[in-house]
């Protein structure tokens, strides 16, 4: 997003676009969710409360969301004892199938290395 910024002729610093991000979360306009082991952090707007549900890629981060209104009708029917339900989000974390292709590649390269 700041590479957007400066191209478009705005200097703004990184501090200030993600201090802005923090105070849209904390509006409930945004939402943050971590999403790889390295700690990457996607920004979401928020448009409504249904559940949502997240592939997401542990290795290049890659986020694709996915309908699924069963899974949806099921969530939205769940309560809980003594606590009130704002919203669900679940995120379904493996390997992508073009990071899958890539490391079969690989594979496929050192295995050959291996037999020379």
């Amino acid at each position: 997003m700041h590479v957007q910024f400066e191209q478009s002729g705005f200097h703004i610093s990184v501090a200030t676009i993600y201090n802005t991000f923090g105070h849209l979360v904390k509006a409930g306009l945004l939402k943050r969710h971590i999403v790889n082991r390295e700690s990457a952090v996607l920004y979401e707007r928020v448009v409504d409360k249904l559940p949502r549900l997240r592939m997401v890629c542990g290795e290049c981060g890659s986020v694709r969301e996915v309908k699924d209104t069963e899974l949806a009708t099921l969530m939205l029917r769940r309560r809980f004892d003594k606590f009130q339900v704002s919203h669900y989000e679940m995120n379904v974390v493996g390997v992508c199938l073009k990071c899958q292709r890539r490391r079969n590649k690989l594979l496929r390269e050192k295995n050959k290395k291996n037999k020379q």
